[in-house]
């Protein structure tokens, strides 16, 4: 898929990412419901014959998963190409070229991967076995396929026709060095908050920890209750919970620690009538 920082201009960005071989096909339509237009705005838009608005550029990058400053990059574009005063162009260029600078240094310090396409996407978040079988790949004595089954009861047939689209995507590879046994890949994967994938993967994780409810262990824990609160209480129990999240997050990512279990994680607290 095409680098934004590879444009100067926000229309030959979107003409290239929507002609893009990897760009599945319908992703105009799906885009045009996205900015909430007609498709024909779409080709107006990727033509250059209709600025693009800096809302309608945050909503392009959330789209197509661009990260921060791919984002900056773009929203700086739509305003460098919606102004003629010679002044505020010049600032505008300023900014987009500390948006470069700040992207080389990084890429230079690290190996930049790419993230999954929207198809890719739409097929790794459409099941909760893709990740299952994504993170056991990381599990020392989960890493052959049979087990990878057994533990997701699972048919080895299914099982390697998930696994096959993970080693398609880099998500998982095959470890060169132990036959029979997979390993986790260098694919970035990372759904936006507001992403339209995100109401699926959260509807899929629930109704996979449902099924589990008739067959729960000793150490699971589930906890279901409703309360009469102030809003004041409600804000102090949200912030308990974030910080407890971030907590766990961190432990998550504990470096040099060597993962022996695949774990589900739920959390649901919001307000009626919300």
């Amino acid at each position: 898929m095409n680098k934004v920082f590879d444009f100067e201009s926000t229309s030959t960005f979107l003409n290239a990412i929507l002609n893009d071989e990897s760009t599945p096909r319908g992703t105009r339509t799906l885009l045009a419901d996205h900015l909430g237009v007609q498709k024909t705005f779409i080709s107006l838009l990727s033509s250059g014959k209709q600025s693009m608005s800096l809302e309608q550029a945050l909503k392009i990058a959330k789209f197509f998963n661009l990260n921060r400053d791919e984002t900056y990059y773009l929203v700086t574009l739509a305003q460098i190409n919606r102004t003629s005063d010679p002044e505020l162009i010049k600032i505008f260029e300023s900014q987009k070229e500390k948006i470069i600078s700040k992207h080389n240094k990084i890429a230079n310090r690290i190996k930049v991967k790419e993230s999954l396409d929207v198809a890719d996407q739409q097929i790794y978040y459409s099941n909760p076995h893709y990740t299952f079988l994504h993170i056991l790949s990381a599990i020392p004595g989960f890493q052959t396929i049979e087990k990878m089954a057994e533990v997701l009861h699972l048919d080895l047939e299914l099982t390697k026709k998930y696994l096959n689209f993970l080693i398609s995507c880099n998500l998982v590879k095959k470890n060169d060095k132990k036959p029979g046994e997979f390993q986790i890949g260098g694919m970035r994967i990372h759904l936006p908050k507001d992403s339209p994938l995100l109401p699926a993967f959260h509807t899929h994780l629930r109704n996979h920890a449902l099924s589990r409810i008739s067959k729960s262990q000793p150490d699971d824990v589930r906890y279901t209750a409703t309360y009469a609160l102030t809003k004041n209480q409600y804000k102090k129990i949200k912030d308990i919970l974030l910080t407890s999240l971030e907590n766990v997050e961190k432990s998550a990512a504990l470096k040099g620690a060597t993962p022996e279990t695949l774990c589900v994680m739920n959390l649901d607290f919001y307000e009626i009538g919300n």
